[in-house]
């Protein structure tokens, strides 16, 4: 649990930074063309006005200096409204910038968040399953390594089977269907059960079930005990198990 929550915490802490450095590089953008827009302004302002004598006419408000004062000053007018659209734009375009990335930070935090409940879900699942079986131990089975099998991009709330986990269900097959040929003599050779078993197991174990070395019989049932968990597994967390299904064992 403290493992989830530390995660989660991480996910909004890493929602926080990017708003944080759009922020500082915004505000910093800002700051510059406030500057670069300030001091072009005055530099035209001072040329023109000691340049045309404009400083040194007599002040009034009549709407006539006011229109001279226009006419006399329009560069710097037109640099400071300049300056104005090029903030405005970048303030609108940073904060677009900003509700965009908030907005799928936040779709990664919240299917991150569906991840660990789904896994939680999964694991307490195949838990209670193996308490109903005889012959299997929790201790045997690594439900993380098997979660992360079937589902590849489980993180970004992708529930879909991989193919992986189908490649690993038919593992399981070829080595069911060769052991069952070997026993019935379709092909050259006996069925040896050591043989089986090491095979099986290594199978297994991609999906991290590891299963104990053991006599002919214990085995059988141990390993029947593990394909019923599977296909219970498959039936409840795959949505489609037309690729899932797991052959039938007459060498038992």
């Amino acid at each position: 649990m403290n493992n989830k929550k530390s995660t989660l915490l991480l996910a909004v802490k890493n929602i926080k930074d990017i708003d944080d450095n759009i922020f500082k590089a915004l505000v910093s953008s800002s700051i510059f063309i406030i500057i670069l827009g300030f001091s072009f302004s005055t530099i035209v302002l001072l040329t023109t006005g000691f340049g045309d004598k404009a400083f040194s006419r007599n002040l009034c408000f009549t709407n006539n200096c006011i229109q001279n004062f226009k006419s006399i000053f329009s560069s710097v007018l037109d640099i400071i409204s300049t300056t104005g659209v090029i903030l405005g734009g970048l303030i609108t375009l940073g904060a677009i910038i900003i509700a965009l990335l908030s907005y799928l930070s936040s779709n990664r935090a919240l299917a991150l968040a569906n991840h660990l409940s789904h896994m939680s879900i999964f694991s307490n699942y195949i838990h209670r399953e193996i308490e109903k079986k005889g012959r299997l131990n929790k201790s045997s089975f690594d439900t993380l390594k098997w979660y992360n099998l079937i589902y590849h991009d489980q993180e970004l709330g992708e529930l879909i089977v991989s193919k992986k986990y189908e490649l690993f269900i038919s593992d399981i097959n070829l080595q069911i269907q060769r052991s069952n040929r070997l026993i019935t003599k379709e092909d050259d050779g006996r069925y040896l059960y050591k043989t089986h078993q090491a095979l099986m197991k290594s199978v297994l174990i991609q999906a991290g079930i590891e299963l104990s070395a053991l006599p002919r019989l214990d085995f059988h049932e141990v390993e029947g005990e593990v394909i019923q968990l599977i296909e219970i597994i498959n039936k409840s967390f795959c949505k489609s198990t037309e690729n899932l299904k797991i052959e039938k064992r007459i060498y038992l």
